[in-house]
């Protein structure tokens, strides 16, 4: 009797019983391999996830500093920012498609951090509102982002229920922990929302 690696044991003397056994050995190991790929696959993806939803995160300064430069008549900047960012974009896909998803989100992400300054300094000179006064104007919105799927994520954890079922009560619960904590800490953001959907009342 022989027990091999895999924790099969089995008589492999005899022709008949250590072919059954082999076969055996071989369905058995690629199972694992493939449960071990299909594990590996899903935390990959989890990860890939993460790092677009941090690289979509800077948008809203895009978008703001851009709107800006355009509300001033500066259309020539505007396509300027384009030509230069479309390049960077264009290079990273190139040297991130040579790596896999992975490196081409990780890349992206990257590049979106560093688009944000590249969308900004114009409007040092235009607006007389630096990049470095935007990132202070945003960070407790930021802290609070943060704070909030700390807390959300968590709750995945002690939550009743099925997938959908804790979806729609980490919805909530976001939503309350996120508003909560920035009428307590007077966002001046939120505050500024509030004070509109008064005046429309």
């Amino acid at each position: 009797m022989v027990k091999n690696p895999l924790g099969i044991t089995g008589c492999v003397t005899d022709t008949a019983c250590g072919t059954y056994h082999a076969q055996e050995v071989i369905s058995l190991g690629l199972q694992r391999v493939h449960i071990g790929a299909v594990v590996n696959n899903g935390v990959e993806q989890e990860a890939q996830t993460w790092i677009m939803c941090i690289a979509y995160s800077f948008w809203p300064i895009h978008i703001t500093n851009l709107q800006a430069i355009n509300a001033v008549g500066r259309s020539d900047i505007f396509l300027k920012l384009e030509v230069i960012k479309k390049t960077i974009g264009i290079l990273g896909l190139v040297i991130g498609a040579q790596f896999g998803p992975f490196i081409l989100v990780s890349i992206k992400a990257v590049i979106d951090f560093l688009c944000t300054f590249i969308n900004a300094w114009p409007n040092k000179k235009l607006l007389g509102y630096s990049i470095s006064s935007q990132w202070m104007d945003i960070m407790p919105s930021m802290a609070l982002s943060v704070g909030m799927c700390a807390a959300v994520y968590a709750l995945q954890f002690v939550l009743p229920g099925g997938p959908w079922m804790k979806l729609i009560l980490q919805i909530g619960a976001g939503a309350l922990i996120y508003g909560g904590a920035a009428a307590l800490f007077r966002v001046e953001s939120f505050t500024y929302l509030l004070g509109m959907v008064k005046r429309r009342k």
